[in-house]
């Protein structure tokens, strides 16, 4: 998945439900489920243009702490220099807490650093298999009812995301 930032995020916290909240099925105008029950983090990349006489930097970290577990941290972190964009592939440990399924949770997935404009590419792997549904942590606006809709991964609105999706299946 592919999105754009329209502002800078110095070190943004991104969540599983955040994530989890990137597809939701609409049971409402204004409420909506998350379609899958889980998400793994497969990488997450970043670029950023290079400013004439600025630099630009990119990181994300993965804390790999999750709820009774706490993991090693992994900064990935790359800045612009001339015409050179900044760009980081961070992709987690093989067999830390984050390259598991995770479920819908305030736990932190990653956090992200970069300038408005970068594009962030996600790879995201998603499952059905523990039969409950997890309601949407921020409202939806006037949304059609029983459509498949496509969030920020910063679990907002189309409206109100800094990560908005370049292939969007609704815009709610």
């Amino acid at each position: 998945m592919r999105f754009i930032a329209q502002a800078a995020t110095p070190n943004t916290n991104v969540t599983y439900q955040n994530l989890l909240d990137t597809f939701l099925l609409v049971t409402s105008a204004v409420a909506g489920y998350d379609l899958f029950s889980a998400v793994r983090i497969r990488a997450v990349e970043v670029w950023a243009s290079a400013v004439l006489g600025n630099a630009n930097t990119v990181a994300v970290t993965f804390l790999g702490n999750v709820t009774t577990e706490a993991g090693k941290p992994q900064i990935f972190q790359d800045t612009s220099m001339g015409v050179e964009p900044a760009h980081v592939r961070a992709v987690p440990a093989a067999k830390s807490t984050l390259a598991f399924w995770q479920v819908s949770s305030s736990d932190v997935a990653f956090q992200l650093t970069c300038p408005a404009g970068a594009v962030i590419d996600l790879e995201l792997s998603f499952i059905n298999r523990y039969g409950n549904s997890v309601a949407a942590q921020n409202a939806l606006v006037a949304a059609p009812v029983g459509a498949v809709v496509t969030r920020g991964f910063d679990g907002l609105a189309i409206a109100a995301t800094n990560f908005v999706p370049q292939n969007p299946i609704y815009n709610y």
